[in-house]
């Protein structure tokens, strides 16, 4: 991913936040596993108590079992289902470059973000992080914290160079459906990157979820199906369309100027109803307008 597209996942996630939507992460200097990669990726959450069939499973709008018909429907279901819950998720995207022996050698570029949203207080808090490594070490190419409540939402915005900017604005929407949308984010690049085979319905803490792995890359900024191999990954979504989890890894064959490259997306989703949301350190500040 490049610096250019990392910059301008930031500012669609501000967009969305003051609409309906919006994204969420953490430092620049984000510690990173390479515990996994694209070829030796261990799913995470799997449930493994059996549920029934694919064919019996009452699928949710926008999913069969032959995959995502219709990603907008499902993220749709996904962020009503969520309504009047608090979540916290987090969605990431890894890029490592790859030495000719397999083993990851080092650090390309990240991007997560990190959502915390108490429904019940309508307080949601929203961090967007791209870096990327360059001149030898990691740079943030934007970090931006949001905090969204029911009639404002103040944000902090730090630049490649370490200047901060604030700004309040006044939502276009209520909290509810803010919320209710910006549950869906990490979603769409997971289930839009690959095509999908529903190959088991699992059951955990009660819920019935069908369990999808990954046949082929559809698009990448860097990997088509041509070049992109060691493909791992899986989708697991309830009969009410929640996506509780979604992960995507390959391996980007490289050239004689250019490097293999591992990438990994992840999406994991927690929602419960005792996420609490703090004021920032710098609210004050941007109340102040920045002063």
């Amino acid at each position: 991913m490049t610096a250019r597209t990392l910059a301008t996942l930031c500012v669609v996630g501000l967009v969305l936040l003051a609409g309906c939507g919006g994204l969420s992460g953490d430092a620049a200097e984000t510690p990173v596993s390479n515990e996994t990669d694209g070829q030796n990726a261990t799913p995470t959450g799997t449930p493994t108590e059996s549920a029934g069939s694919v064919e019996e499973f009452a699928y949710p709008a926008g999913a069969n079992a032959d995959g995502f018909g219709n990603v907008s429907d499902l993220a749709d279901a996904h962020g009503e289902a969520l309504r009047g819950q608090d979540v916290e998720s987090r969605y990431q995207r890894i890029s490592w470059e790859q030495d000719a022996s397999g083993n990851q050698s080092s650090l390309r570029s990240v991007f997560t973000a990190d959502i915390r949203s108490d429904f019940e207080s309508e307080r949601l808090l929203l961090t967007t992080n791209g870096s990327y490594v360059g001149q030898d070490r990691v740079q943030t190419v934007s970090l931006t914290t949001s905090l969204a409540t029911a009639n404002e939402t103040y944000t902090r915005s730090v630049d490649r160079t370490g200047n901060a900017t604030y700004s309040v604005d006044t939502p276009s929407s209520d909290f509810a459906a803010r919320h209710a949308s910006i549950s869906t984010t990490g979603i769409r690049p997971i289930l839009e990157g690959a095509n999908w085979n529903a190959t088991e319905v699992t059951q955990r803490n009660g819920t019935k979820l069908v369990r999808y792995e990954p046949t082929g890359l559809t698009t990448d900024d860097q990997a088509t199906n041509e070049n992109a191999a060691n493909l791992t990954g899986q989708v697991l979504v309830d009969e009410d369309g929640v996506v509780h989890g979604a992960e995507l890894g390959f391996v980007v064959a490289g050239n004689v100027s250019q490097p293999s490259q591992v990438v990994r997306y992840d999406y994991d989703l927690n929602a419960s109803s005792d996420v609490t949301v703090e004021d920032p350190d710098w609210l004050d500040e941007a109340r102040s307008g920045g002063a």
